[in-house]
């Protein structure tokens, strides 16, 4: 997940990232659901789950060709190009500047030539691996001291924690919805497919419009109001979406299992969820990266694996509760965790520049994680 973060964002410009991201978690997310509705109708789950395995493996290698042949080498440095009747650059360390004419991008001393057309390769030389201009093994080796000083850095360690309890209300639906859709309401496995498939279809669309195309408006707005200055923390709006949605499908979801409410409840809860992690994944990933874009590789990895990491954890903790057909208990556990580590934006809004910028002034000399040092 990371490598396919990681291809979007190198391919992109700052502008254009948040539309990319809304594409491919959504997508991505409305075909996996899509999947799940099928599923239940073509395969038995419960007994054979290994054919599921098999059957999926042809796409994945369908999509490793895909990416070797489709997805060529992007890094180097990018040239000035027009845009809006203006000249926009973009440094390596993607620092943007908007210039009026060609006049003042040669003066500014900005101005890099066109990188040289590629020479003709033969079919096997395309499964050859080169290294980028710029990199190295020591490199690599760096990459990993920095992932440690990004779970010593309290905001990539905040986001990082406030993904995981996102994703653990997901996990909480999961694990509660299936014995009541089945055992009280007496719904058999294709119902009960078709109805959460459906459900996460309208999610991960509605999705979209929320996420990249709401997040690229604000920034654009936001920087003609301030005089064309944008930082990281312009983003910070962005997080109420999937907290707010997210902390709304984890109460709704214990409350309608806790009065016996109608399935459609469950269904509109778990469409609410998916719609609260694919906002929250494109909002967390736009505002890592761009408040630590030397530490982008690093940092996204950490992000992930923590977040991974917590929400298994949690999940792990509430099942007894769940077994046991206890779930106010972690809905209240989790609502208020998603409350508290969303909460903690305002302050992030406040005085996450000064923190950021401390943090880069002690530690972010070395770019060797960035996606395109200097």
């Amino acid at each position: 997940m990371v490598s396919c973060t990681l291809i979007i964002i190198d391919g992109t410009f700052i502008h254009e990232r948040p539309n990319a991201l809304s594409l491919f978690w959504c997508v991505g997310s409305a075909f996996i659901k899509l999947s799940v509705l099928i599923l239940p109708f073509i395969a038995d789950v419960c007994k054979n789950w290994r054919s599921i395995y098999n059957v999926w493996s042809a796409p994945c290698l369908v999509a490793l060709a895909l990416v070797i042949f489709l997805v060529p080498e992007t890094y180097f440095e990018r040239p000035p190009v027009a845009l809006d009747g203006r000249v926009l650059v973009q440094s390596s360390s993607e620092k943007v500047r908007v210039y009026d004419d060609w006049e003042d991008v040669e003066s500014s001393g900005s101005e890099r030539p066109l990188p040289d057309v590629p020479p003709k390769r033969s079919f096997w030389a395309r499964f050859g691996v080169n290294r980028a201009p710029g990199t190295n093994f020591k490199a690599m080796g760096v990459t990993y001291m920095q992932m440690v000083l990004c779970i010593l850095n309290p905001l990539t360690f905040w986001v990082a924690l406030l993904t995981g309890v996102n994703l653990s209300g997901i996990i909480f639906l999961s694990i509660s919805q299936p014995a009541v859709l089945v055992g009280l309401w007496d719904l058999d496995l294709q119902t009960k497919g078709v109805g959460i498939g459906i459900a996460g279809i309208i999610g991960s669309l509605l999705a979209f419009p929320a996420s990249g195309p709401l997040a690229s408006w604000f920034t654009r707005y936001y920087s003609l109001r301030s005089g064309g200055i944008r930082h990281a923390e312009i983003y910070l709006p962005a997080f109420a979406m999937p907290v707010v949605s997210g902390l709304v499908s984890v109460i709704l979801n214990g409350v309608a299992i806790n009065n016996n409410w109608k399935p459609i409840w469950l269904y509109v809860a778990s469409g609410i969820s998916i719609f609260s992690y694919l906002t929250g994944n494109v909002a967390f990933t736009l505002w890592i990266t761009e408040a630590f874009p030397q530490w982008a590789v690093a940092a996204l990895t950490v992000q992930l694996f923590t977040g991974n990491m917590v929400s298994f954890g949690i999940g792990t903790a509430i099942m007894g509760w769940v077994q046991d057909k206890e779930v106010m208990a972690p809905t209240m556990l989790i609502g208020g965790l998603i409350l508290f580590l969303g909460a903690l934006a305002v302050p992030v809004a406040f005085w996450g520049k000064t923190a950021r910028q401390y943090i880069h002034g002690r530690w972010s000399e070395s770019e060797k994680g960035a996606l395109r040092p200097q």
